[in-house]
């Protein structure tokens, strides 16, 4: 099958779409259709005074000849005061319109469902939002061609056949054969435009997780086999964008056409109809003026057929995230009532995407102030416990409570006002400290954050840095040590002061040091909270009022350590397994 036949349609409605984004700016984008309408108009005036003072000169006429040199200066100036708005007024419509779309993209990725945003590497959606959407930046400035080249256009063919409908009509004969190889020529290059985003996308996400997995790409000496992954990538690109030059050098042939042919007729069928005296002199060099007024619109619109093609992937990658349904907003406000429990699964399961139930029938209630920690093999569902009470994931069946607030109904934004979560590798953005740890409470004052830092033992560390508090974190914290990012962590924790707690595997990458400061700051953290904590090292559940034993998406036992160790067999084998590592570590430690 040829690649013509693969060929998709352009898609009119998304190009419609993204028009939209200019009703924002509606006053700009009126400047820029009255001055484009004043440089199509004025436009004609060439013709018209060159026909006039040929034909004046020829007949002698010099006092006409003199007032029409001067209309010509003075609607020269007209033409390029207005050619000079409509370029302002088309650069600065596009930018805007750009910068636009790029925001409500970035606002609609953020408001994504977690699922559907880990469907996407994170280049690839970087590379929609500046790749892709810098391809959509000539619809918006071709806005006012739509009416400037019609105008053009019909101006010119009537203005033309007011001088010599017999010329004109030879003239145009090569339109519409040129049109016809034009998009013959152009139309595979609306696949190729695709497969080249589509390959640059892969590129980016391949060079990204290079950069961030540098020190397991040195370790493992990956530099070879990621550098031929890359070039691979990287050719793919090149060999879909020079087959579009390739096209695109080909399309310049009919353009030729256009321009030449004519230019050809109108000197040799022209010349014939002025001997014959059914044309002046005047007349004639008049229409091989408006050639250009004609030919170039049809050109522009042939062009803006080519950039459609290529445009058109781009568009279709951009509403692909836009169209997919965010995140549930509003609903019943999560207030922390004292009179109901913090955290209730009622029979709550859950399968990601109908594959097998990671939970069953989950029941389980906590009451308020208690440390419930959550011990089990991997897979069992402790982490998805934690993204459900988080809003992140919905239940299959059952629901969840918080504070008696069923979340199928409740606040997204209210709910997570009240939790806070630590993950097992500590998130820090790539700016200053302080800053970091502000993101915890958005009025935070510099004290704030001074007697956060202090409580989670991490003050001493930042006033010791060169910059203290405007020291830069760097992009996921990596000019700081594990310990250090962790403590960072709580701080924002303790600044925003929420009355549940998530901790998932909270010091499961520290050393022995580092865990001991961290679960200090974590006793003291916990005092009047509820806090769910995900551990396998013993050393965690230290202070836990009740454990819970999760085995295939269901609470297999619960009950004090003591009361496990007796009772249940799952868990005395965590508590071995937790002795042997542990007396295998004293023992490679002891021999160094």
């Amino acid at each position: 099958m040829s690649m013509s036949k693969k060929i998709e349609p352009i898609p009119w409605f998304l190009v419609r779409r993204t028009l939209a984004f200019l009703g924002a700016h509606r006053a700009l984008l009126l400047r820029a259709i009255v001055s484009t309408t004043v440089v199509a108009v004025v436009s004609f005036a060439g013709p018209y005074f060159l026909r006039r003072l040929t034909d004046a000169a020829v007949a002698g006429e010099f006092d006409v000849f003199a007032w029409l040199v001067a209309g010509s200066f003075a609607f020269a100036l007209l033409e390029i005061g207005a050619a000079y708005k409509k370029h302002l007024s088309v650069t600065t419509i596009s930018a805007l319109a750009i910068r636009d779309m790029r925001n409500r993209i970035t606002r609609h990725i953020q408001a994504l469902p977690m699922p559907t945003l880990e469907g996407y590497h994170s280049g690839d959606l970087v590379s929609r939002l500046n790749n892709d959407l810098d391809q959509t930046t000539s619809l918006f400035k071709r806005v006012p061609d739509y009416i400037h080249q019609p105008l053009q256009l019909i101006g010119g063919l009537l203005f033309m056949l007011l001088i010599s409908p017999k010329l004109t009509l030879v003239v145009c004969g090569s339109m519409p054969l040129s049109v016809l190889i034009f998009e013959r020529v152009i139309r595979p290059m609306q696949t190729h435009s695709g497969k080249k985003m589509e390959a640059l996308a892969e590129a980016n996400a391949s060079l990204q997780d290079a950069i961030r997995g540098a020190s397991i790409v040195r370790a493992f000496n990956l530099q070879n086999i990621l550098g031929v992954r890359f070039r691979k990538q990287a050719e793919d690109v090149e060999r879909h964008d020079m087959r579009n030059r390739v096209r695109n050098i080909l399309s310049f042939i009919p353009f030729l056409t256009l321009r030449y042919i004519p230019q050809l007729l109108v000197p040799i069928y022209g010349g014939l109809l002025a001997f014959r005296g059914e044309i002046t002199v005047g007349g004639l060099l008049a229409v091989n003026w408006l050639i250009w007024p004609v030919f170039l619109p049809l050109e522009s619109f042939l062009s803006w057929i080519r950039e459609m093609r290529e445009v058109a992937p781009a568009l279709k990658r951009t509403y692909e995230i836009l169209d997919h349904p965010p995140e549930r907003s509003g609903g019943r406000i999560v207030i922390p009532r004292t009179g109901e429990d913090p955290i209730v699964f009622d029979a709550v399961s859950f399968s990601y995407n109908g594959n097998g139930r990671v939970l069953d029938a989950l029941t389980l209630r906590i009451e308020r102030c208690r440390t419930v920690a959550l011990v089990g093999s991997s897979g069992c569902g402790k982490t998805t416990i934690l993204k459900l009470l988080c809003g992140w994931i919905k239940p299959t069946d059952g629901d969840v409570r918080v504070f008696g607030q069923s979340l199928q109904s409740a606040d997204l934004a209210s709910l997570r006002s009240n939790v806070s979560w630590m993950a097992q590798d500590p998130f820090l953005f790539p700016t200053s400290i302080g800053e970091n740890i502000a993101y915890g409470r958005k009025d935070a004052t510099q004290d704030d954050i001074v007697a956060a830092a202090h409580a989670a033992n991490a003050h001493d560390f930042i006033a010791s840095l060169p910059e203290g508090y405007d020291t830069q974190a760097g992009e996921l914290g990596n000019r700081l040590s594990g310990g250090q990012k962790q403590r960072i962590c709580l701080a924002r924790m303790i600044l925003k002061d929420a009355p549940i707690m998530l901790l998932d595997e909270p010091t499961a990458a520290l050393d022995t040091q580092s865990e001991a400061e961290v679960l200090d700051t974590l006793t003291r953290l916990m005092v009047d909270k509820t806090v769910v904590i995900i551990s396998h090292r013993l050393s965690s559940l230290r202070g836990v009022d009740e454990i819970l034993v999760v085995d295939n998406g269901s609470i297999r036992a619960r009950g004090t350590h003591a009361q496990l160790i007796a009772q249940d067999e799952l868990y005395r084998q965590f508590v071995e397994r937790q002795a042997i590592r542990d007396e295998s570590a004293i023992t490679v430690g002891g021999s160094s």
